[in-house]
This record gives C-alpha cells, sequence and structure tokens, in this order.
C-alpha cells in the first residue's frame, strides 16, 4: 500500500515475518505482565498474570524467548497461577533472556502450539539506567496497543503501578507547512477540573523539546510549543 502526496509518502514495508502456529487451540488467559531487565547476568524477571478468574493450571506449559526455542523453561507438575494472580520467572532459574533491547515471551503447549505471546520493546528514558525500571502492562493483564509503559516503579508479584497524567492531551499538531513557510506547532490541552504543572515534561520521539520550569497549564487551557 502507498500513500502519497506532493509533500509526503508513506509505504509499507515487511521488515519482518514470524510465523505462531495456535493451531486452533483456545487461549491461554495468562499474560506476560511485566519485565524488568538487569545490568547483571541473570538478573532480569517477567511476571506472568492470570487475567480469569479461576485458577490456571501451567503443568507442562512451555515459556520461551524464541517460538522455536528447542529447550524452554517447563513448568513443573501441579504448577498453579491463581485467579487474579501473579507469578515471577526469573532468568537465572529459567536460563532464558530477559535483557535484549526487545525481549519476546512465549507461552506454549508441548507440541509447539503457542497459547499466549508478548513483546517488550519500549524505549526508557536515556536518564533512566538498566535495572531501574519495568516495562509493564497497566491496568494488568491489558494487552491492547497503548497499554505497554515504562515505569521505575517495579512491582514483581504485585498489580503494575505506573504513574500517568491523563488530563493533559496533545491536542492539534501543525506539521510540515507548504512550500517551507515558518509556523509548526503542537499543542497541549489539559481537559482536567484542576491545573496542571507541566514543569520538565518532554517528547520521546520526534520532537527535542522540554518544557521550560514553572510551566502550568489551566483547566480547559491551552499550551502551544
Amino acid at each position: 500500500m502507498r500513500v502519497a502526496s506532493e509533500d509526503f509518502v508513506l509505504q509499507a514495508r515487511l521488515i519482518r515475518r514470524v510465523r505462531i502456529d495456535k493451531g486452533g487451540a483456545m487461549e491461554l488467559p495468562v499474560r506476560a505482565n511485566e519485565l524488568l531487565r538487569n545490568a547483571e547476568e541473570g538478573g532480569g524477571w517477567v511476571e506472568l498474570y492470570n487475567t480469569a478468574a479461576e485458577t490456571v493450571d501451567l503443568s507442562g506449559i512451555h515459556v520461551a524467548d524464541d517460538p522455536d526455542r528447542a529447550d524452554p523453561y517447563v513448568f513443573a507438575d501441579g504448577s498453579q497461577i491463581g485467579p487474579k494472580g501473579f507469578l515471577v520467572l526469573r532468568e537465572d532459574e529459567t536460563d532464558l533472556n530477559f535483557s535484549q533491547p526487545t525481549v519476546r515471551v512465549f507461552l506454549r503447549r508441548p507440541d509447539g502450539v503457542v497459547l499466549s505471546a508478548a513483546t517488550f520493546n519500549r524505549e526508557p528514558r536515556d536518564d533512566l539506567p538498566t535495572g531501574s525500571y519495568s516495562e509493564a502492562l497497566f491496568p494488568d493483564g491489558e494487552n491492547a496497543a497503548g497499554r505497554r509503559w515504562v515505569t521505575e516503579f517495579p512491582t514483581p508479584g504485585r498489580p503494575n503501578h505506573v504513574e500517568i497524567e491523563g488530563r493533559t492531551v496533545i491536542n492539534e499538531i501543525y506539521y510540515h507547512p507548504p512550500e517551507e513557510r515558518a509556523g509548526e506547532f503542537l499543542e497541549l490541552y489539559n481537559r482536567g477540573t484542576d491545573a496542571v504543572d507541566v514543569s520538565g515534561f518532554r517528547f520521546t520521539k520526534g520532537i527535542d523539546c522540554t518544557i521550560p520550569e514553572n510551566t502550568t497549564i489551566l483547566p480547559g487551557g491551552y499550551l502551544v510549543l
């Protein structure tokens, strides 16, 4: 597919294809819910979360960081995860690699059929050293796009904690004016009922801008950058 205009072109390109065989099996209601990469070898971990209201039997389930891995971690007979419960798997206990920039976690049957899968690849702030943050689903188990966050509050075996400022939103963008005219801007809007201090807020991609100290957006107010 190609979308184009005189100033703007989008063209789809296949980067990588991975075939995951679900074999008609029902999806396992267990999600890879949080991941911590550690600077020390073997110190990383992944947290599993049971989204169901019933206990799930994990006996014989394989956990792998590659869908074709020949030596996955295998849950022992009798392994369970309680309703809405958590279970933490550590690198040094599973021989899996949770410290790559992109980590994929697969839960599969012994015959190789994948029951649940997740990819962790969100980039942290530049000032966050490895081991000081985790990548987490929020709310717990919510696997929809945009629900995976970088948090400075790792919570292995407990509900995820993510501080989110949801009152301030990007309301309007004026990008690449025609004929190279000046005037690009981005507008923030406070949709809440209280003033929001946005001092130090910054954009992580696409825009190199940190909002100056002592900057506040009043309720119903705008800030143009």
